[in-house]
């Protein structure tokens, strides 16, 4: 059965075109996910679907009693807890479940006043009320909508200790996934997520997965979460300038059904151009005899090329070129030695101590565990921005050093794109440099652009081909997908797999760890475990 039917659906801002004429539907139970480039109108479609934003032309239909849920921004609560904030969805039942008690206590106080010789009947209306009550109440779930509630909490990473915070004292990241909590539980016919998998650990993804694909209702994710989707899809729409194709499938099933209308679109191409040249050829030769039968049969053939010309252009999406991390002197066979590390922050038990570990000349080492457990701080410290309270970092022989921050905390100030780039390659001439930042889509004006006023995804760019110029043959790379789209993370992993150096790296993107890693160090509350392989192999001997 069709839920939501969109139809020519067109919108623009100003003289750009969002989406042009873009046509699908959704039947009930569908699982879909929406990729696509970053500034393809993605999260615009979603707001188009829920009314928030109108459209020029076209039509969506979706029937009357179908309800839409969609995370939104939390808005300020300042007297609710963590627990209260996403109860309060089950607001009527908390309200069913309090009269409930009050006629527990009701009946049991007319009960003993019938034993002493009171009158029966408003004891019979009221036990009459509380199983009605009691039947209605035990229909809608009454009975464990406590425990779903703190199933959900638990599942994204809300300790029972979290529980009873007020909501105004979490992160940006910790509200992020509360709101999914509340959504999630207020089971809409048709859920439509927009990056779910932003700030949870991979405990929290694969719950979230197992949740999601026992979820009754019609599911729209949006997503650069590629092994995410794999995981909960079965149907893929790629949204990109040129409209909307559906693909029957998971996203891996999707790419590869892709490529292969890629590639005979590419050969059809090649047949049409080779075609045209020999008709331009024939359309030559007829001309130079000048006969009045001859030119008449080259007008002929001429418009039959000029309705070719527009069958042989096929757009080309805009993408990063090839990136290419390459090195400037090759190390020693021993990289990188770390010997009994151990950190703590003032006032607090250790973050990690006692950690050693070594990596080897063109290991692809990818370093996991829970949020908060210290990734991060151990990478800081290998970089030399921190220091431990104990123990070493020994770099090896020859060892060239280069940092990617999740944080992009030195993309910031009043300085250009250029000036940027300028300020760390002054050798470069104005043509070099804008060479480089055109590979990675900074053109024209864009290229004066000061740091602040940059995106998250323009300034990972900008971050990469900085890395990219620095020849470091070993690479720190803390969270590198965060921000890029899917055709500039293939890049960036085609890139990676092709690098000579040696990486080290953080990443909750579990198809990028599969792709790149050849091992995994797993960092826990009280040890560092070594696993050989690549994420499907980690998980598979966990």
């Amino acid at each position: 059965m069709i839920i939501l039917s969109v139809s020519q659906l067109s919108k623009s801002f100003g003289i750009r075109s969002l989406f042009h004429q873009i046509s699908f539907s959704l039947n009930a139970g569908d699982k879909v996910g929406v990729v696509g480039p970053n500034g393809a109108g993605k999260t615009s479609l979603f707001r188009i679907l829920t009314g928030e934003m109108t459209y020029d032309e076209g039509q969506v239909f979706i029937p009357g009693q179908i309800r839409l849920g969609i995370q939104h921004q939390m808005p300020a609560m300042e007297e609710e807890d963590v627990y209260a904030y996403v109860l309060s969805v089950f607001q009527p039942l908390v309200e069913m479940e309090s009269r409930l008690r009050s006629l527990e206590s009701i009946i049991a106080e007319s009960g003993a006043a019938v034993e002493q010789g009171s009158d029966d009947a408003d004891l019979k209306e009221n036990m009459s009320s509380y199983a009605a009550l009691t039947e209605t109440f035990e229909s809608l779930n009454g009975y464990s909508f406590r425990s779903e509630v703190r199933g959900v909490l638990n599942g994204l990473g809300f300790s029972e200790k979290d529980w009873h915070r007020p909501v105004q004292t979490l992160s940006g990241g910790q509200k992020t996934r509360l709101t999914l909590g509340r959504l999630l539980l207020s089971k809409p016919d048709i859920l439509l997520l927009d990056e779910p998998t932003n700030h949870l650990d991979i405990d929290s993804l694969e719950w979230l997965e197992g949740y999601l694909r026992n979820y009754q209702g019609t599911t729209l994710i949006i997503s650069h979460d590629r092994y995410f989707l794999d995981q909960v899809t079965e149907r893929t729409l790629e949204v990109n300038h040129t409209g909307v194709t559906s693909y029957q499938g998971s996203y891996s099933a999707a790419l590869k059904k892709k490529k292969a209308l890629e590639e005979a679109a590419r050969r059809q191409k090649a047949k049409l151009e080779k075609e045209m040249v020999r008709q331009q050829e024939i359309i030559r030769r007829m001309k130079q005899h000048k006969t009045e039968k001859l030119a008449n049969r080259a007008k002929s053939r001429e418009k039959k090329l000029a309705k070719m010309e527009p069958l042989s252009s096929f757009r080309q999406d805009l993408s990063l070129s090839a990136l290419t991390f390459q090195t400037r002197k090759s190390s020693g066979r021993l990289v990188l030695t770390a010997e009994k590390l151990t950190h703590r922050w003032p006032g607090f038990p250790p973050l990690f101590e006692n950690l050693s570990f070594s990596l080897q000349r063109g290991n692809r080492i990818a370093l996991l565990g829970p949020n908060g457990i210290g990734k991060t701080t151990l990478f800081r410290i290998i970089a030399g921005e921190l220091s431990p309270d104990s123990g070493s970092i020994i770099l090896g022989h020859q060892v060239s050093l280069g940092v990617y921050h999740q944080e992009l905390h030195d993309m910031t100030g009043d300085a250009t794109i250029i000036e940027t780039l300028h300020e760390a390659y002054p050798k470069m001439n104005e043509t070099q440099l804008r060479t480089h930042l055109a590979s990675f889509l900074f053109e024209g004006d864009e290229v004066f652009t000061s740091l602040d006023l940059l995106s998250g995804g323009e300034k990972a760019r900008l971050s990469l081909l900085l890395l990219m110029l620095s020849q470091h043959n070993l690479l720190l790379l803390d969270e590198p997908t965060n921000h890029l789209d899917i055709p500039a993370r293939e890049n960036l992993e085609d890139s990676l797999l092709a690098y000579d150096g040696t990486l080290f790296f953080i990443s909750h993107d579990r198809y990028f760890i599969n792709r790149i890693a050849t091992g995994i160090l797993e960092l826990t509350s009280n040890d560092l475990v070594h696993y050989l392989g690549n994420y499907e192999d980690y998980s598979a001997k966990k």
